[in-house]
Formats: structure tokens, C-alpha cells, sequence
């Protein structure tokens, strides 16, 4: 990350509907339009490629070039991307037994100064060879709150339909940009409660990111 950019980092399971929270937050003021760039999930451009899921080192190659796009998108802008590294090595750990990409991907992680989870439910829309169904849906949802908890990651659960997710969204982020006031020890815990929408802040670099411009 920069001093000068900002990342919102969209996590979920398959159909949480990050790319829709991705453009509607571009829309929302929460960031200047003009100055902030969409990340798209490079897994979804490699399998419409390929035409199949990645293998077993594919997986590092996945991982790699998504963190790589958001970095060069940092150069120039703020970045709201959907999905990180994580969500590759989240995927690699449940599906083929691999946790070795979980190093550089927190590592990673932990450098967004907005991490957002969203939750699973929304209704389930079936999308080719990317979605494995709900089973599949809940058990990444778990792992991915499990791994950023035990991480210690600060991380929002964003929840409702349209109007309303875009809302909590924008809500979490300006609270995770804010800095904590009398901080007490009870904030250490709330990234481990998946109902709680209140991020742990100490962000005031970033508030006049905020702020529009005159």
C-alpha cells in the first residue's frame, strides 16, 4: 500500500456477490469515482480461458497475479478489489489439502487497511465451473473467518440485499478509516465475532482520503 491509496478488500465465498458490491461501491461516495480503480477476480478470467478450475501450482499463479494487479492499480489510484490472494489460498487449503500460499497472502492481508467478508446470504445463483454449491459455499465461508480471526486480520461481515449490503459496506469502511477513541481491550475481540459490522480502526491516515475535494 501506499500513503497515497487506499485498498477495500472484498472477501467472500462464491456467490456473496462481490462484483456487484465492487461497482456499487465505486458509485457509493464512500471514495472519489475518479480517482479509484475496480480489481477483478483474475481466477474468473483464467477459467474462462482455460475452461477448468486451476491445478494444484496454478494455484501460486493465481494468487500471485492478483495481488500483482492490485498493486499496480495502487500506483495511480484507490482500489476496491474483488478478492484477494487469500480467497486463493483459502481455496487451495479446503479443496486440495495446500496451505502453503497462506504466508505472502496474510502477509499481504494484513498491509489492506479495509478488509471486508461477505456473508452467504444472498440467494444461491448456480455460475458454471466456479461455484461448487452451498456446502462448498459455507465451508469456505468458515475457513475464511477462521483464518483472519486466528490471524488477527480486522475484518467486517457485510449482510442484506442491494441497498442495504452497500450500506453496511460503506458504514464498516468509514469506521475501519476512523480512528478508536478510548480504546478498550474488548475491540482486540470483535474481529472474532461474525456478527459484529464495527471494524478496529487506528486509520486516521487515511480519513482525508475521505473527504471530497473542493
Amino acid at each position: 500500500m501506499t500513503a497515497q491509496h487506499l485498498c477495500i478488500a472484498l472477501l467472500g465465498a462464491e456467490c456473496t456477490g462481490k462484483t456487484s458490491l465492487q461497482h456499487a461501491l465505486l458509485h457509493s461516495g464512500v471514495l472519489q469515482a475518479e480517482r479509484t480503480q475496480l480489481v477483478g477476480e483474475y481466477l474468473r478470467q483464467w477459467c474462462d480461458t482455460h475452461q477448468r478450475l486451476p491445478r494444484g501450482p496454478e494455484q501460486t499463479h493465481i494468487a500471485l497475479t492478483q495481488q500483482e494487479r492490485i498493486q499496480h492499480a495502487l500506483r495511480t489510484h484507490h482500489v476496491v478489489t474483488d478478492t484477494t490472494a487469500l480467497m486463493t489460498a483459502i481455496y487451495s487449503d479446503v479443496i486440495l489439502g495446500d496451505d502453503s500460499l497462506y504466508p505472502l497472502a496474510l502477509a499481504w492481508q494484513r498491509a489492506m487497511p479495509v478488509t471486508l467478508v461477505l456473508a452467504t446470504d444472498l440467494p444461491w445463483q448456480a455460475d458454471g465451473i466456479q461455484r461448487d454449491g452451498r456446502e462448498m459455499q459455507q465451508r469456505i465461508d468458515r475457513r475464511l473467518r477462521e483464518v483472519l480471526a486466528q490471524a488477527g486480520i480486522p475484518f467486517s461481515v457485510v449482510r442484506g440485499q442491494g441497498l442495504e449490503r452497500t450500506t453496511q459496506a460503506v458504514l464498516a469502511i468509514r469506521r475501519a478509516l476512523e480512528p478508536v477513541q478510548n480504546a478498550s481491550p474488548a475491540l482486540d475481540l470483535w474481529h472474532r465475532c461474525e456478527n459484529c459490522s464495527h471494524p478496529e480502526g487506528e486509520r486516521a491516515l487515511f480519513r482525508a482520503l475521505l473527504a471530497p475535494t473542493a
